[in-house]
């Protein structure tokens, strides 16, 4: 019997909404993720991460107002995801990029960190603070490509190349599929004024239930299980967990110094079946 292949795509963004630069994220698996939130010290900067304790993969924002997310553009390894790391032992070779680009107290240095730091972070990586900010597209086969974002204006990157078109999907329903997300998401952003309400604009279905062109996908295939948005101007993670579609949720792991009080805030919600 075959093993099924385990998918991983998502959408990233980047806009202000009325004051605040927000990043945004719908986390797509094949699987049921089991996650946690972590809060801990990278280089002396309090960092807090979104952690797949299944994959190891991490992503966040430290205390200085940097926050890092991304979207895959490593299709042949993000297909077998599960299973490499079940078979191997070895979880994620970004979640140390990742932390160490957070671990920068400033923009320039965490940008050049995600962009180059032991080969730099795969993917569409959007990297920025509430002032500036950089969406990085890199894979193990181009060059590195960082451009500046333009803060006034919505960023949207899917599972396609946008400067390396050979890059992700690059035909069939999955690069249609990219392709409509991005679409989709540009359309849904312009319309928010406060940025409480991305996640439900990010989930809004424009494609009957099963469709693999909804934003947030509900396939035998592809599930949207969680998504992030960070608020760069008050330090503020907000997360969104599919109630069927997580593991199991282990809650906050608190690995500051006793006594420091978290410059980050965190709030977590359940959304229930669509």
């Amino acid at each position: 019997m075959n093993t099924p292949s385990h998918l991983g795509e998502c959408i990233v963004a980047a806009s202000t909404i009325g004051s605040n630069v927000i990043i945004a994220k719908n986390r797509d698996r094949s699987y049921n993720p089991q996650v946690e939130i972590v809060r801990r010290l990278v280089d002396n900067t309090e960092v807090c991460l979104f952690h797949d304790m299944t994959t190891g993969w991490v992503e966040g924002m430290n205390e200085h107002g940097i926050g890092i997310l991304n979207t895959a553009l490593m299709v042949g390894f993000d297909e077998k995801e599960k299973q490499l790391v079940k078979k191997s032992g070895q979880k994620s070779q970004d979640a140390p990029r990742v932390m160490a680009a957070l671990g920068h107290k400033d923009l320039k240095g965490a940008i050049k960190s995600a962009a180059g730091f032991d080969g730099g972070i795969k993917g569409h990586t959007i990297v920025a603070n509430a002032r500036q900010g950089a969406v990085i597209e890199n894979t193990s086969r181009h060059a590195v490509s960082i451009k500046p974002l333009n803060m006034e204006d919505i960023t949207v990157r899917t599972n396609h190349g946008h400067l390396y078109t050979d890059a992700g999907y690059t035909e069939g329903i999955k690069y249609l599929s990219s392709k409509i997300r991005k679409i989709s998401a540009e359309k849904q952003l312009s319309a928010v004024n406060d940025y409480h309400d991305i996640a439900r604009a990010l989930r809004q279905p424009f494609y009957p239930k099963n469709s693999m062109l909804n934003m947030a996908r509900d396939t035998a295939e592809m599930s949207t299980t969680s998504q992030i948005v960070l608020n760069l101007n008050t330090n503020e993670m907000l997360v969104y967990l599919f109630r069927s579609k997580i593991e199991e949720f282990h809650g906050l792991n608190n690995q500051l110094p006793e006594g420091r009080q978290s410059k980050i805030k965190v709030r977590v919600f359940w959304i229930n079946n669509r």
